[in-house]
C-alpha cells in the first residue's frame, strides 16, 4: 500500500466519523425525550405519558441508541413546563448528558389528533429532523408513534429519514400462491412453523403465519408439553378464509364439571378454606355456599353452608384471607328480599368446623388485590329507601362511596373512604396499578356496563369504547312511596356487574386485568336480561388503552362468575368460569349450569407497548441495558 492510498483511507475515515460519529466509532447515542405538551381542553396527561413511554421503548429498542431515564427528565421539570424551544432543548440536554433531545406537543381539536415535534442537536443547538404525524381520532394515535420513533432514530443515528408509507411504490411481496384473479391481495405474513398456543386460544382463530398457503403437511399436530397443541402453518383452500382451528382438539385444554345440582351460579371463587393447605372450590347460588374438595372429580362431595337470613339473597362471594391468620374466609354478600337491606356474613373454618365471625354486616363485599398491602377488603353500603321525587336520579346511583374495612379486635371496622369522581358498585370494582408507580389505580364498571378507569385522587381518566360484563343479578330498589297508574314507575331493578380480577399470568411486572361480556342480542325489556352467549377476555394497559391479550371461545349461555386462580394444586393458574346455560324461572324450570377450567399455559409476554404498536419483541438486553428485555406471550 502506496503513502497517496494510505493518506486517502485516513481522510476517508475521519470524513465518516464526522459525519455520523456514532456509526463510525460504535458509540452509543443518548437521547433525551420530553413529555410533550398537550393542547386540548381534555385530560390527556395518560396520553402524555403513554406516548414518552413508547417513544422511548421504541427509540432504544434496535441498539445504538440510550434514552436518558424518564426520573432524570422529571427532575427537571420545571425547567421545561413552561415550554421548549431549540435553545432550551439543548441547554437541557447538556445538564442530562444528552446528544439530542426531542420535544414536542399533543393537539387535539374535536377528534383529530396531531403529534408535532423536533429532533436537537444538543451541541449545535439546532433542529436536526423536524416530526409530524395526524390521527383521525386517538385509536390511530399508537401506530404513528412508531413512525416517529424510527424518524428519531434515523435523525440520531445520521441515517436518511425513512420515508413516509404512501409516499412512494413500494414493491410488491414475493408470490405465497396463485393469486385470485380479480381480488384484492392481502397483505402475506411469513409463516412462523412450530408456534405453541395454549388450548383454546379463544375468539376466531386465525392460523399462525396468517392466510398464507404452504406446502401440503398436517395442520395440526400434538404437543406434550403443557397439554398444548403446536401449530403448524398449513394449507389453505383460499388466502383470504380464516382457518378454523379442529374441534377434538379444542377440547383439550379445558375440562368441565357434570352439571351441578344447584338453584343458580351467583358467585364463585378458590381458596383454601379449611387450612389444610389445598384448595378448595366455593360456589353459591341464592341461599347457600357449597364448598367442593374435587369438583372436577367428585362433585357430590360438598360441604353445605346456609349463612344468609331468612329471605336472604346472595348476590356476591369472595374467598379470601384478609385477617391474615392463615385460612381464607368467606366474604358472603347478602341482601334481604322486599326489605332490600344488605345483611353479609363471614365464614371462616375454626376449631374443626366452619364459624360465622360476622353477621347482618350492611356492607357489600369485594376483595381485591392491592399493589402494596395484597388483598385487602372493600365494603360499600346501599341506599335505603328512595323518595319518590328522587326515584329518576337514584336509579343512577343506587350506592353510596366505597370504604376500605379492617379487622380490629374481631370485628370488620370501616376506614377510610374511596372517593370516585363517578358512581360505581363496588362488586365491579378493583385495584391495578396501571402506571406502575407503586400506587393504585381504580377500573370498575358503571351502570351502563363501561369500564372506567380512576386514578389515586378518584379522578376518571379513561373510559372504554364498547360495553363488557353485564350479568343476570340484581336486587330491588324499596321505594317509600307508590307511583299512580298515570306516572311512569321508574325500573326498579338494579342490576350488579361482574367481578373484575386482576392478575400478572406471565410474570412481567404488568399487571392484566380479567372480565366477562355476556352478549344480549335484544334489548326490548329494561326489567329482564336474555343472555345468548359469551366469553372472557385478558385486557393490558399500554399507557392509552387497554389493549386484549386473548380471549375465550364462545360459550352459549351466559358467564355468572370467574376467577383466575390455582384449581388443581399444580402451582399454575386456571381460568375458572361458572356457565349457566339454560336458567329456570320456576321451580319446574331447571337451571342448568357447570364451572370450565381452562388451562393457562402461559409464557413470558410482550410488553403491552409492543402488543400496541404490533412490532416484534426486540433482542435480548445488552449489557449496557439500552435494549429492553424480549418478553413472549
Amino acid at each position: 500500500m502506496n503513502r497517496r492510498t494510505s493518506v486517502f483511507i485516513v481522510g476517508w475515515l475521519l470524513v465518516a466519523a464526522i459525519v455520523s460519529p456514532a456509526v463510525a466509532l460504535g458509540a452509543t447515542v443518548r437521547v433525551a425525550i420530553l413529555p410533550f405538551q398537550v393542547h386540548s381542553s381534555e385530560d390527556l396527561s395518560y396520553l402524555q405519558k403513554g406516548i414518552q413511554d413508547m417513544l422511548s421503548t421504541r427509540v432504544a429498542q434496535q441498539g445504538g441508541v440510550q434514552v436518558v431515564d424518564r426520573g432524570q427528565i422529571i427532575a427537571l421539570e420545571k425547567e421545561y413546563a413552561s415550554g421548549v424551544d431549540a435553545a432550551r432543548a439543548a441547554a437541557l440536554g447538556n445538564k442530562l448528558g444528552a446528544d439530542f433531545v426531542v420535544f414536542g406537543s399533543i393537539s387535539k381539536l374535536g377528534a383529530q389528533v396531531s403529534l408535532d415535534g423536533q429532533v436537537v442537536d444538543v451541541k449545535s443547538a439546532s433542529p436536526k429532523a423536524s416530526l409530524a404525524a395526524e390521527a383521525p381520532n386517538l385509536d390511530g394515535v399508537i401506530p404513528q408513534v412508531g413512525r416517529l420513533a424510527q424518524e428519531i432514530r434515523a435523525a440520531a443515528l445520521g441515517q436518511a429519514q425513512p420515508v413516509a408509507r404512501g409516499t412512494q411504490p413500494q414493491p410488491a411481496p414475493a408470490a405465497q400462491g396463485p393469486p385470485a384473479s380479480g381480488l384484492p391481495q392481502q397483505q402475506l405474513v411469513t409463516p412462523a412453523p412450530g408456534v405453541s398456543y395454549p388450548v383454546p386460544p379463544g375468539g376466531y382463530p386465525v392460523p399462525p403465519g396468517g392466510f398464507t398457503g404452504g406446502k401440503a403437511e398436517e395442520l395440526f399436530s400434538r404437543s406434550d408439553e403443557e397439554g398444548g397443541i403446536t401449530v403448524n402453518a398449513g394449507p389453505s383452500i383460499n388466502p383470504a378464509f380464516i382457518m378454523a382451528y379442529q374441534a377434538d382438539k379444542m377440547r383439550r385444554g379445558y375440562v368441565k364439571t357434570p352439571e351441578l345440582n344447584l338453584s343458580d351460579i351467583q358467585s364463585l371463587d378458590v381458596g383454601d378454606v379449611d387450612g389444610d393447605g389445598a384448595n378448595e372450590v366455593v360456589i353459591a347460588d341464592e341461599d347457600k355456599i357449597y364448598i367442593y374438595k374435587d369438583i372436577f372429580g367428585d362433585p357430590t362431595k360438598k360441604v353445605v353452608l346456609t349463612p344468609t337470613p331468612r329471605y336472604g339473597k346472595i348476590l356476591s362471594m369472595d374467598v379470601a384471607d384478609v385477617n391474615r391468620n392463615g385460612v381464607a374466609e368467606i366474604y358472603v354478600t347478602c341482601i334481604v328480599e322486599r326489605g332490600e337491606t344488605v345483611a353479609s356474613a363471614v365464614v371462616e373454618y375454626r376449631d374443626g368446623k366452619y364459624q360465622v365471625l360476622a353477621k347482618e354486616v350492611p356492607y357489600l363485599f369485594r376483595v381485591v388485590r392491592s399493589t402494596q398491602e395484597g388483598q385487602i377488603l372493600f365494603g360499600q353500603e346501599k341506599r335505603q329507601r328512595y323518595m319518590a321525587d328522587r326515584a329518576r336520579d337514584s336509579m343512577f346511583n343506587p350506592f353510596l362511596s366505597p370504604v376500605r374495612l379492617r379487622w380490629e379486635g374481631g370485628k370488620l371496622v370501616p376506614g377510610e373512604e374511596l372517593t370516585l369522581k363517578d358512581p360505581v358498585c363496588v362488586l365491579g370494582l378493583t385495584a391495578v396499578d396501571v402506571d406502575r408507580d407503586g400506587t393504585d389505580e381504580y377500573l370498575g364498571f358503571d351502570q351502563k356496563d363501561y369500564l372506567k378507569l380512576f386514578n389515586a385522587k378518584g379522578g376518571m381518566v379513561w373510559v372504554s369504547s364498547d360495553p363488557y360484563g353485564r350479568t343476570a343479578n340484581f336486587f330491588l330498589k324499596d321505594f317509600k312511596q307508590e307511583f299512580p297508574s298515570t306516572v311512569d314507575a321508574p325500573d326498579p331493578r338494579v342490576w350488579l356487574p361482574p367481578r373484575i380480577v386482576t392478575v400478572d399470568l406471565d410474570g412481567d411486572g404488568i399487571e392484566e386485568i380479567v372480565v366477562c361480556h355476556n352478549y344480549e342480542p335484544l334489548r326490548l325489556l329494561a326489567q329482564s336480561r336474555f343472555f345468548t352467549k359469551s366469553a372472557v377476555f385478558s385486557l393490558s394497559w399500554d399507557g392509552v388503552d387497554f389493549m386484549e391479550n386473548w380471549r375465550t371461545r364462545e360459550m352459549k349461555g351466559y358467564v355468572a362468575d370467574y376467577q383466575v386462580k390455582d384449581v388443581d394444586g399444580d402451582g399454575k393458574p386456571e381460568l375458572l368460569v361458572g356457565l349457566v346455560y339454560k336458567r329456570g324461572t320456576m321451580d319446574y324450570l331447571k337451571t342448568n349450569a357447570a364451572l370450565i377450567a381452562f388451562q393457562l399455559n402461559v409464557e413470558k409476554a410482550k410488553t403491552p407497548m409492543e402488543r400496541a404498536l404490533k412490532m416484534p419483541a426486540p433482542p435480548p438486553k445488552k449489557e449496557d441495558g439500552s435494549i429492553f428485555p424480549s418478553i413472549k406471550f
